[in-house]
């Protein structure tokens, strides 16, 4: 057998997950963040399919575009250097502040 590991399986195996804790370890990093990541990341992947199948299958033309303006402000958070501060700045636009409750025409431009 080939005790080669190649990127693809160290990256299935956990191989390579190991070997960069045990390198943050080594350099005094703590690892419970990064042990605690992959989970956060399984979630938010489940959560944004999740959102897809809503958009496809459920949702009018006017509650798309709902969601799809909330979905903009958590991009711009997802970019930011400092994602609470845009947060904070950026009020969400969900419940009583949908953009077609607050403006339900909001592609249309004022004459």
């Amino acid at each position: 057998m080939d005790p080669t590991i190649s990127r693809r399986s160290a990256l299935t195996t956990g191989t390579l997950t190991a070997f960069g804790i045990g390198l943050m370890a080594a350099a005094g990093t703590a690892t419970a963040a990064v042990e605690a990541q992959p989970a956060a990341i399984d979630r938010a992947e489940a959560a944004m399919h999740a959102i897809e199948a809503i958009l496809l299958d459920e949702l009018d033309d006017i509650g798309r575009l709902d969601v799809v303006f909330e979905l903009d402000r958590l991009s711009d958070i997802g970019k930011a250097a400092d994602p609470h501060a845009v947060a904070a700045d950026y009020p969400r636009q969900t419940g009583a502040n949908r953009t077609s409750i607050v403006d339900p025409y909001p592609w249309e431009v004022d004459a």
